[in-house]
C-alpha cells in the first residue's frame, strides 16, 4: 500500500514538474518578446524620445494630452471603428450563413469545409499582395475582367478611392473562421429539439428564429466581438492595399487617403517613418486601451448570453 501511495506520489511531482517547465518556457518567450516591449514602449511615450536621437527627457503625459487634441488620430480611430462595424457584420453575417449551409445534409460536406477555411490558413501578407495585384488600376485582374464585360469604359482605382471596400472585400477570405465558429455553435444544439419542431408544424424559418439562433447565442456575441477587436488590429491588408503604401519597392505612407489610414499603421508610420517614438507609442497605448475596454464589454455580453441560454 505503502509503495502504491510512493508511486502515486512520484508521478503527481512529475506531472507538477513538466507542467511548471512548459509553463516557464511559455512565461519567458511571453516576458522576452511581448512584455519587456510593451512596458519599453509605455517608458518611451513618456518621454520626449525620437528615432537616432540620445536626448530624451520625461515629459510625463503630454504625449496623451497630444494624442487626445490630435485631429489625425481621431480620423484614423474613425476609419478603423467604421471598418471594424463592417467587417463584423460581413463576418458574422457571410459565416452564419455558410455555417447554415454547410451544415445542411448534403454530399461532399467536408470537401466544402475545407474550401471555405482555406483561405484562413494563407499568410496575410501573401493575401495582400495577391489583392494589390487583383485590384491594381492599370493591370489588375478585376478592371480587365470588368472591361472584357464592358461593364466599366475606364479603369477603376480600386486602390485609390475606394480602398476601404477593397479591404473590406479582403476579409471575405477569412469569413472561413467564422463559420468554424459556427459551426461548432450548431453542433452544440440537440437534434431532439428540431424534432419536436417539426411534429408542431414549425418550419425552417421559425425553427431558426425559436431554435437556432437563441442556442447559439454566446458563439454569435463571441465571434463579433472578436471580429470587432480583430478589425481594430488590421494592420498589414490596409498597410498593403494603400496605393502610397510601395513606392520604388520600398514601404512607404506618405499621404494615404484618410478613409483607410487605420490606428496601427499611423502608429508604425509615427515611430518606423518619422522617428517619433513617444508619440507613436502613446497612440499604440491608447489603441490598447480601446481595444481592452472592449474585451471587457465582450466579457459582460458573453457572460449575459450564457446565463440567458441557461435559464431559457
Amino acid at each position: 500500500m505503502k509503495s502504491k501511495l510512493r508511486t502515486s506520489t512520484f508521478f503527481e511531482r512529475e506531472k507538477r514538474k513538466s507542467f511548471y517547465l512548459f509553463m516557464s518556457l511559455w512565461i519567458l518567450g511571453f516576458a522576452v518578446f511581448q512584455l519587456i516591449p510593451i512596458l519599453w514602449g509605455f517608458n518611451a511615450s513618456l518621454t520626449n524620445r525620437m528615432a537616432f536621437s540620445l536626448k530624451v527627457k520625461f515629459v510625463g503625459f503630454e504625449n496623451y494630452l497630444k494624442v487626445f487634441a490630435d485631429e489625425g488620430v481621431f480620423q484614423s480611430i474613425y476609419a478603423t471603428f467604421i471598418f471594424s462595424l463592417l467587417n463584423t457584420v460581413i463576418q458574422v453575417a457571410l459565416g452564419f450563413a455558410l455555417a447554415l449551409v454547410v451544415n445542411t445534409r448534403i454530399r461532399g460536406k467536408g470537401f466544402f469545409r475545407l474550401f471555405y477555411y482555406l483561405p484562413y490558413v494563407i499568410p496575410v501578407v501573401a493575401t495582400g499582395w495577391i489583392l494589390r495585384i487583383f485590384f491594381d488600376k492599370n493591370v489588375g485582374t478585376l478592371n480587365i475582367l470588368l472591361s472584357n464585360l464592358g461593364i466599366i469604359s475606364q479603369n477603376i482605382s480600386w486602390l485609390g478611392d475606394h480602398t476601404l471596400f477593397t479591404v473590406l472585400a479582403a476579409g471575405f477570405w477569412r469569413v472561413g473562421w467564422s463559420m468554424l465558429i459556427f459551426l461548432g455553435g450548431l453542433a452544440t444544439i440537440p437534434s431532439e429539439l428540431y424534432d419536436a419542431a417539426d411534429v408542431d408544424g414549425a418550419g425552417p424559418v421559425r425553427k431558426l428564429g425559436i431554435i437556432t439562433l437563441p442556442m447559439i447565442s454566446p458563439f454569435i456575441a463571441f465571434q463579433c466581438v472578436v471580429s470587432f477587436i480583430y478589425g481594430m488590429q488590421e494592420f498589414i491588408l490596409p498597410y498593403l492595399l494603400n496605393p502610397t503604401a510601395i513606392r520604388g519597392g520600398q514601404v512607404t505612407m506618405e499621404n494615404p487617403p484618410r478613409a483607410t489610414f487605420f490606428i496601427l499603421p499611423k502608429g508604425y508610420d509615427l515611430i518606423f517613418n518619422k522617428g517619433r517614438l513617444a508619440y507613436g507609442f502613446a497612440v499604440l497605448w491608447v489603441t490598447f486601451i480601446i481595444i481592452l475596454v472592449l474585451s471587457l464589454i465582450y466579457a459582460r455580453i458573453a457572460k449575459k448570453s450564457t446565463y440567458s441560454e441557461m435559464d431559457g
